[in-house]
Formats: structure tokens, C-alpha cells, sequence
């Protein structure tokens, strides 16, 4: 949203604003798209939040519930950072979890690397088929032999196709 205080500043097309996120920044980008779908109530609504033209989201977590049981190390955050488990605050796991907000009404691109150890293949599967089902434009793009850091190396071989989402 201060995108439209520094668009007074400098010459920025608020009509061409892409999201892009890489893992749990990923998870934030298509927040930010959905976050027009919050209820009023909720602490987290905006009134007028910034549109957006799309997202691209890079290996990012699109469903809390299901990362959040995860054994790994960035599986066990998630329930700190919420202040409980899915069962014990599932309002807040509705209200951030890309998922559990859908449709967005804008194009996503879902880049994964095919050796992502840490974010699971399953995760973008699930989430564009649902917003496929929601009437949003949802596309995974599995990159061979790309693993979870190689999209956001703009030397690595991924790249090319991590600017050719935005661009799309």
C-alpha cells in the first residue's frame, strides 16, 4: 500500500504491480494478493488494500495448516509465529493461509525447483488446483533440477523462467 505514497515521488504504473516471494515470503506475496478477502473483522483487514497484477510465488508455502506438521526446522515455526497449532487458533491459520483465502482474481505462477528439499512439490500442486476451482488462473511451473534456493539466484539456470513469470 506506501507504494502509492512513493508512486507521488517517483514515476511508478500502480497498475502493473507484480508480488513476488520466495518460501515464506511466497506465502506473504499471495497474502497480500488475497488479503481483499479477509473479513471485516479481522485485525488484518485493510479497507482499500493495493490491487495487483498477479503473483509469483517462488517454492512458497501455500497452505499453514498442512506445513505447519511438518517435521523440519521451518515446518516447526509455523505454530510458534501463530501463537498455537491449527486446532488451538485456527482463526489466524484462516486468515493468513493462502489457501483458506482464494479465489484472488489475479494470474499465479507457482515456479518450483523439481530438488526443493524444503518446501513440498505438493503444496503448489494443491493450491493452484484449488484456485483452479475457484476460477483463478493458476500455473505451476516445475523447474528440473532447480532446488529451493536456485530461484532466487539470478546466476543459476532457473532464473530465466523466474523473470519470465513476472513478466507474464
Amino acid at each position: 500500500d506506501y507504494l502509492r505514497t512513493l508512486a507521488k515521488r517517483f514515476p511508478l504504473d500502480l497498475r502493473r504491480v507484480v508480488l513476488v516471494g520466495h518460501s515464506a515470503g511466497g506465502q506473504l506475496a499471495l497474502w497480500l494478493a488475497a488479503r481483499r478477502n479477509l473479513p471485516r473483522q479481522s485485525q488484518l483487514y485493510s479497507k482499500d488494500p493495493l490491487p495487483v497484477g498477479g503473483v509469483v510465488s517462488l517454492a512458497g508455502i501455500t497452505d499453514l495448516r498442512s506445513f505447519s506438521v511438518g517435521s523440519a526446522y521451518c515446518n516447526a515455526s509455523v505454530a510458534p509465529l501463530l501463537g498455537g497449532t491449527p486446532e488451538e487458533v485456527p482463526e489466524r491459520y484462516a486468515q493468513v493461509s493462502p489457501i483458506e483465502l482464494l479465489p484472488f482474481g489475479v494470474p499465479l505462477r507457482l515456479l518450483r525447483g523439481s530438488l526443493d528439499p524444503i518446501v513440498p512439490i505438493e503444496q503448489s500442486a494443491r493450491f493452484a488446483t484449488r484456485a483452479q476451482d475457484t476460477g483463478d488462473t493458476a500455473e505451476v511451473w516445475l523447474i528440473e533440477g532447480a532446488g529451493h534456493f536456485d530461484l532466487i539466484a539470478p546466476f543459476a539456470p532457473a532464473w530465466t523462467r523466474v523473470e519470465r513469470a513476472v513478466v507474464s
